[in-house]
């Protein structure tokens, strides 16, 4: 069998496939699927959009549960959760554009 049958949860909250379909999941999954091969791709041809692609990516994920979380409590996220993403985020972008050995990788030929 190509699918799944088992079940799905959604923050401890069992829902069907096809909800789990309908809350953004499998659109989610789609996009993660096709966008992470083109950003290693990029990484080892040592291309800097890679690195804005990685960070714009996580960065648009936090964004949008944030913004979820008004409209849907599901989504609701507590002020640490969202300090530890800023810091995660932050770590990132600082290893990505500022670390000198990490510049020297993208701008070498």
């Amino acid at each position: 069998m190509a699918i799944p049958s088992d079940e799905y949860f959604i923050n401890n909250h069992p829902v069907t496939y096809e909800e789990f379909w309908k809350f953004g999941g499998g659109t989610f999954f789609i996009i993660t699927g096709l966008l992470h091969p083109i950003i290693g791709l990029l990484f080892i041809k040592k291309k800097s959009i890679g690195r804005v692609l990685l960070v714009g990516f996580i960065v648009t994920i936090f964004v949008a549960e944030s913004v979820a979380g008004i409209f849907v409590e599901i989504y609701r996220k507590n002020l640490a959760s969202v300090l530890q993403t800023g810091l995660i985020v932050g770590l990132l972008t600082w290893y990505l554009f500022y670390k000198n050995s990490v510049k020297e990788y993208f701008t070498s030929k």
